[in-house]
């Protein structure tokens, strides 16, 4: 492989492994919901932006090392790492502490703090000894979970940061981001159908099959796409967005190489923000 094609693997292998991606797909996202909501970005707060993206990051980092080694082996990790890589952790540690301390009232702490434990609960590490297994444990509860936060960052947390009282639009978008992110969480649980059979996890494709779980991502997208033009998305995009969507959900399997769900299934996050962010 030339030299030029190797660098651009290198980088394009770091963007997705050390959660760059889906982090900037989490801001957008946030973006996305708080023009849809307040019909413009006018308020929108960079710091909070930048908070979102930092939280993805450590989130997405932390519980999937966790889930893969432990915790005993994170510990063991982070001393053999490079100081530069230890400089970026306390930058983004940094800013997850700081910015909540300096910008956020208490009560949209709380709120943050609420998320944050749900996703990292999720994930809690199975070397540790604790009265209660991890959430994930839960039959079927994997996706309802990633769904739940997700559209709370989308739906929700927009008006929260906004000091906007909740009410049924709020509801109605909570409807929407949750079976987008359904939706397209479906296929993850196909890709890792051999992996939680190992692991004795119940997932929906374990459940009703590989075929049907494909069939219900379907339903999902289509009540997507009946929220999102209850609540004013054009149809167009609706549609722009249904011809890159659908054919991926279809084609999901456990065969497909890993930046098919990280890079084109994630993706979807991150076209369904830049079409809510166009006018």
């Amino acid at each position: 492989m030339p030299e030029n094609q190797r660098r651009l693997a290198g980088c394009i292998n770091f963007l997705f492994s050390s959660q760059l991606f889906i982090s900037i797909c989490a801001a957008a996202f946030y973006c996305a919901g708080f023009k849809l909501q307040l019909g413009a970005l006018n308020g929108l707060s960079v710091l909070r932006v930048v908070l979102v993206f930092a939280g993805t990051l450590a989130v997405y980092n932390i519980t999937g090392f966790v889930m893969r080694f432990g915790i005993v082996s994170l510990a063991r990790w982070l001393k053999k790492r490079t100081a530069l890589m230890l400089a970026g952790a306390l930058l983004v540690l940094a800013v997850l502490v700081f910015l909540p301390i300096q910008m956020l009232d208490w009560k949209e702490i709380c709120y943050l703090g609420m998320l944050g434990l749900v996703s990292f609960l999720y994930n809690f590490p199975a070397d540790l000894e604790l009265p209660a297994p991890p959430l994930r444990s839960v039959p079927l509860i994997k996706i309802v979970l990633i769904a739940f936060v997700w559209a709370n960052l989308g739906a929700v947390y927009p008006a929260v940061s906004m000091d906007e009282m909740l009410g049924w639009k709020n509801f109605f978008y909570f409807l929407t981001f949750f079976s987008f992110i359904f939706s397209i969480t479906l296929p993850f649980d196909i890709r890792d159908y051999y992996k939680d059979e190992k692991a004795r996890l119940l997932t929906f494709p374990r459940f009703i099959g590989i075929r049907k779980t494909k069939q219900l991502s379907i339903v999902a997208w289509l009540c997507f796409s009946l929220f999102s033009f209850l609540v004013s998305v054009s149809l167009w995009k609706i549609i722009v967005l249904s011809l890159f969507g659908i054919p991926l959900l279809l084609f999901s399997s456990p065969r497909h190489s890993h930046l098919y769900y990280t890079g084109l299934v994630d993706g979807l996050i991150l076209l369904l923000s830049v079409l809510l962010l166009l006018n």
